[in-house]
């Protein structure tokens, strides 16, 4: 069995341990349970030519059965959007392309005073910069409702709705793990059908370890169907840069919520006469 990544994470367990003692002048061995952190190894599997091949069977086989419930294909979306003139009504494209020319100016703008010589910016340019910088970014917020809400039409397909299905067929084929001595799937024996049930159970547990497990399948699962991971290297050094992201936005949160404190703080309060 080959794998495409492995990952570690530690768990308190109780183990028996001996002890000699000395009980009535004689040596006696005391048996005891003790709780020790316990490494367990979880591996994503490499899958074989033949699962590629019946995932691809599962696939289609899903996307049909999803037309014949009723649920529209990428084609026939696309197809109706054309005769329809797209997801959003007239005013909201015109509202869009608004947004979008007033975006592109402010980010000319802003570009042009970012590369002005240093020695040449004034405090106006610094003060511009920060204005600019939060508009832009409240635009861009802006923007993305629009573009959400047209993704989310296609979210809707036959064949989107078929690929999450695909990712969960993945996941209950190529994850494993060592609790103990063997390596087994880590949602048990069983048709799929049994293993998505174990994946409901673990999702509504409260068992911290078993949740981080699987939460950490199914990144790796998306990162690889993805391609953009490929190999314990390209998966290390995603998550690396992941995790360095969110202390980052972490950071970034703390600092709004102190600037919030300090606001509150430097408001004055009016009493009511």
């Amino acid at each position: 069995m080959n794998f495409l990544y492995q990952f570690e994470q530690s768990k308190s367990v109780e183990v028996e341990k001996e002890r000699k003692d000395t009980l009535d002048g004689k040596e006696v061995t005391i048996k005891e349970m003790v709780k020790e952190n316990k490494i367990i190894k979880f591996y994503l599997k490499k899958p074989t030519r033949k699962e590629k091949d019946d995932a691809g069977v599962y696939y289609a086989a899903t996307v049909s059965q999803l037309i014949q419930q009723g649920v529209l294909s990428l084609h026939l979306i696309r197809k109706r959007l054309v005769s329809d003139n797209g997801v959003l009504a007239e005013s909201e494209r015109k509202e869009l392309k608004t947004l979008y020319d007033d975006l592109l100016i402010k980010d000319i703008e802003l570009q042009r005073l970012k590369f002005k010589n240093e020695k040449e910016k004034t405090e106006a340019d610094y003060k511009k910069i920060k204005e600019l910088e939060g508009q832009i970014d409240t635009i861009g917020k802006e923007v993305q409702v629009y573009e959400q809400t047209q993704s989310s039409f296609f979210d809707n397909s036959a064949e989107s709705l078929a690929r999450s299905r695909l990712i969960l067929w993945y996941l209950a084929h190529l994850c494993f793990w060592e609790p103990e001595k063997n390596i087994v799937n880590f949602w048990g024996e069983g048709t799929l059908d049994i293993k998505l049930d174990r994946m409901d159970e673990i999702v509504d547990s409260e068992d911290e370890f078993i949740l981080a497990a699987k939460d950490e399948f199914v990144l790796s699962l998306t990162l690889w169907m993805q391609g953009v991971a490929k190999t314990q290297k390209d998966f290390e050094e995603i998550k690396k840069k992941l995790n360095k992201q969110n202390e980052i936005d972490e950071v970034k949160d703390d600092i709004k919520d102190d600037k919030k404190e300090e606001d509150k703080e430097s408001k004055p309060e009016i009493k009511p006469v």
